[in-house]
C-alpha cells in the first residue's frame, strides 16, 4: 500500500531529527503572560496590526498615556527627536514608562516584562506601531 503524503511529511520530519532532541531533553515552557498583558491584532501575511477598539481596559490606559507621554517627550525632552525612526523608540520608551507608572511590572509576566521580552511580530512591534 504507498503512503500518503501525510506519512511521507511524518517520516521525513523523524528522519531529520537530530537524535540530541531526547525524551529527557527538557524544553522552556512557554511564559504564560498575565491577562492584563493581552491585546488583539490583526495579521496581515507577515505583519501584524493593533486598533484601540476592542482593547482591554488597561491596555487601553498604557496605550493612551503612552500616546501622551510621547507627544510630551517630544515637545520638551531633548533627548528625543521625531525624526526617522527615533519615533519608534519615543513610542516604546513611553509604553514602558506608562508601564511602569501603572505598577504592571509586578513579575516576569506583566506588561514590563511583556514589552522587553514578549513576541516581537505579535506584541511589541504592534504596540509601538500604533502608539508612534
Amino acid at each position: 500500500m504507498p503512503r500518503t503524503s501525510t506519512q511521507n511529511a511524518a517520516a521525513t520530519i523523524r528522519s531529520n531529527t537530530p537524535s540530541s532532541i531526547a525524551p529527557t531533553a527538557k524544553l522552556v515552557p512557554a511564559i504564560q503572560w498575565k491577562g492584563r498583558s493581552d491585546v488583539l491584532v490583526t495579521g496581515k501575511g507577515r505583519s501584524f496590526t493593533l486598533s484601540l477598539t476592542g482593547q482591554p481596559a488597561v491596555m487601553r490606559t498604557v496605550i493612551d498615556k503612552a500616546i501622551t507621554r510621547g507627544k510630551i517627550h517630544m515637545l520638551f525632552d531633548h533627548d528625543y527627536s521625531p525624526v526617522g525612526p527615533a519615533i519608534k523608540q519615543i513610542a516604546y520608551a513611553s509604553l514602558s514608562e506608562v508601564a511602569e507608572d501603572l505598577n504592571y511590572n509586578q513579575d516576569s509576566t506583566d506588561i514590563c516584562a511583556r514589552l522587553e521580552s514578549g513576541d516581537n511580530e505579535q506584541y511589541i512591534k504592534p504596540l509601538v506601531n500604533y502608539v508612534s
